[in-house]
């Protein structure tokens, strides 16, 4: 596995680099490495997580709802790609812009795909992606609100450049949001599990960034 995949993101790397304006290839690589390789293998981690796993009393939970969590932390993790793409324009060189664009567009299509793959059928990997859109919309508004607050509050946050600006509004937004959602809109006791899921959400965000920007 050590050798394999960088051999596969060199191979993806050459893909991109000589694809044709048709070939869509190289487009659906990358979103499968997003999917796969980056977003997938991070919301296994956090569910790995001693600390939250603590803070949701996971091993107490029946099934049924330590899937409802799953895939909370799923769609989380496919809302931040997906805002990532978004703002590709940001850090990729413009050479580079029309395949993130380009991949922004399919990034759905290959969830769907994806999801399928994992044994989910058609109808509920459709009501995933509408979760998925449903929760974009509501992060996003929630992402001006907490980029308002910080601006007023936080003469540190003034001070960032605009990148990092959307990247610290963006993650505490999803952070909050979700934990709202895993806690089904009850008050956290414990007050850990949002700074837990901003812990894991911050260095999976300059994972998907990092990514997009140097392939």
């Amino acid at each position: 596995f050590l050798i394999v995949k960088p051999i596969r993101y060199i191979a993806l790397k050459t893909m991109k680099r000589l694809r044709r304006p048709d070939d869509m290839r190289a487009i659906i690589a990358a979103s499968q490495n997003l999917i796969l390789d980056i977003a997938l293998p991070a919301v296994d981690s956090i569910l790995q997580n001693k600390e939250f796993r603590e803070a949701v009393k996971f091993n107490k939970l029946p099934i049924a709802e330590q899937d409802r969590i799953f895939n909370e932390l799923m769609v989380a993790s496919m809302c931040l790609v997906l805002n990532c793409l978004e703002v590709a324009h940001g850090i990729v060189k413009p050479e580079s812009l029309h395949f993130w664009i380009q991949t922004h567009k399919q990034f759905p299509k290959q969830m769907q795909i994806e999801f399928i793959k994992f044994g989910i059928n058609g109808a509920n990997a459709k009501l995933l992606l509408e979760l998925i859109d449903m929760r974009l919309k509501e992060y996003a508004n929630l992402t001006q609100e907490v980029w308002n607050m910080w601006n007023e509050e936080e003469e540190r946050f003034r001070d960032m450049p605009e990148g990092m600006k959307h990247a610290t509004s963006r993650v505490d937004a999803i952070s909050i949001g979700m934990a709202d959602h895993i806690m089904r809109g009850k008050t956290d006791p414990s007050n850990k599990l949002t700074p837990c899921l901003r812990k894991w959400l911050h260095p999976l965000n300059e994972k998907i960034g990092k990514f997009i920007k140097n392939l």
